[in-house]
């Protein structure tokens, strides 16, 4: 098995070693432009069941960092803690409670976990996660349950990525997966 390099480890933090996966998804990319890239998210896991979504992406500019969706190909997908999302919560939790300090905060808001997509070729740190606009996004995908224009701007964005999230990692009940994008 090839070594798996996630950023937590760039972090100095351990992580287990990834075992093979029993779930799979794909992201099947449907429409793309020069503003974003739509596709379908289709999840197949062990015993058969089968759920769908739809997903949101940066636009195809052959892999460049912070502007370009991930190259097609396969990847492995862990559970991690995503050092980013966790200082956007602590920040926002710190602005909330003037006078409270990083230690009095709850753990659960510190410490955000996502789907961290493993061995992106030139890139660390690309996740799936909830957003509901392309501009919210780095070249992480984002996942909701329908495409659709929210604020008007003629670029198509996803909806109800927040629930659609939660659904999906109880669906995949934070074990490791393959990610197909195609």
């Amino acid at each position: 098995m090839p070594v798996i390099r996630h950023e937590t480890e760039e972090m100095g933090m351990r992580v287990p070693p990834v075992r093979a996966a029993e779930n799979k998804a794909t992201v099947t990319r449907i429409d793309g432009d020069d503003k974003r890239t739509l596709g379908v998210f289709s999840v197949t896991k062990e015993d058969g069941y089968s759920w769908v979504c739809k997903t949101l992406e940066l636009p195809d500019k052959d892999n460049k960092q912070g502007e370009s969706c991930i190259l097609p190909g396969e990847y492995d997908c862990v559970y991690t803690r995503s050092p980013h999302f966790s200082r956007l919560s602590l920040k926002r939790w710190l602005k909330k409670n003037p006078g409270k300090t990083e230690a009095d905060c709850p753990d659960d808001i510190k410490n955000i976990f996502t789907y961290e997509i493993l061995n992106v070729k030139g890139r660390a740190g690309i996740r799936i996660h909830s957003a509901n606009f392309v501009y919210q996004l780095l070249g992480c995908i984002a996942l909701g349950d329908m495409h659709k224009d929210i604020d008007g701007d003629g670029v198509m964005d996803v909806i109800h990525s927040g629930k659609t999230m939660r659904t999906f990692e109880e669906l995949m009940e934070k074990k490791p997966f393959k990610l197909k994008v195609q």
